[in-house]
């Protein structure tokens, strides 16, 4: 499914679909064949490949007026390649050339951390859904950081490789992808049932303070 912008522009929205193929397509042929920890690594691909991409695509959109912000344009250019780039990363053994290619999915992560970051300081107010999205930017950022050191073999924190893997692997699904959709669906549901605003708030903080929670507790 390709999700269009509102003035119609589908650049962001195709690449979810594309990505979803490839991955789909490489799984079934070299799931565990090709690449050392194949499944942890493979679920870790689906997020460059197509959880991320959709995931902005529902958070960058054009202004009332039909322009799209200078995030949403680096980002719709870079994140096929970046996410292309991951997959050629984890055929590569950890060292400097598998890092070199993560670098621009980090770049992905510091330009999200940095809209979270924004919409932080620039939004104000109580609303908890919104909240939970900007979250989801920084948890990115995080997550990206900790990929770009298991490509690398750096022991981040003292971590053993494939503790920096699932580190990585938990702040892109369970940091970025569920706050994201906690965020989302509190705004639905402050659309259409504002009464009910209160219920969700509670299991969204959750949501939002669930991933620190539990790498304190590691």
């Amino acid at each position: 499914m390709v999700l269009p912008t509102k003035n119609g522009n589908a650049s962001l929205g195709l690449f979810p679909t594309m990505g979803m193929t490839i991955w789909l397509f490489l799984a079934h042929y070299f799931l565990g064949e090709t690449v050392e920890n194949g499944v942890v690594k493979w679920a870790l691909l689906l997020a460059p490949l197509s959880i991320v991409p959709l995931g902005l695509t529902l958070v960058l959109q054009p202004n009332r007026n039909g322009k799209k912000g200078r995030s949403q344009e680096i980002l719709g250019w870079l994140l096929p390649i970046a996410g292309s780039a991951c997959v050629v990363s984890m055929f590569l053994p950890e060292g400097l050339w598998a890092a070199i290619l993560v670098v621009p999915w980090a770049v992905v992560g510091i330009l999200s951390g940095l809209l979270g970051l924004s919409r932080c300081l620039l939004r104000g107010g109580r609303l908890i859904e919104e909240w939970a999205v900007d979250a989801a930017l920084l948890y990115l950022s995080v997550g990206c950081v900790w990929l770009l050191a298991h490509r690398a073999g750096y022991p981040l924190l003292g971590y053993y490789p494939e503790m920096v893997l699932l580190t990585a692997v938990h702040f892109h699904f369970a940091g970025f992808a569920a706050a994201l959709i906690a965020g989302l669906t509190g705004r639905c549901v402050r659309l259409h049932s504002k009464s009910s605003v209160p219920l969700i708030s509670v299991p969204i903080v959750l949501v939002m303070f669930g991933p620190p929670l539990v790498a304190i507790g590691i």
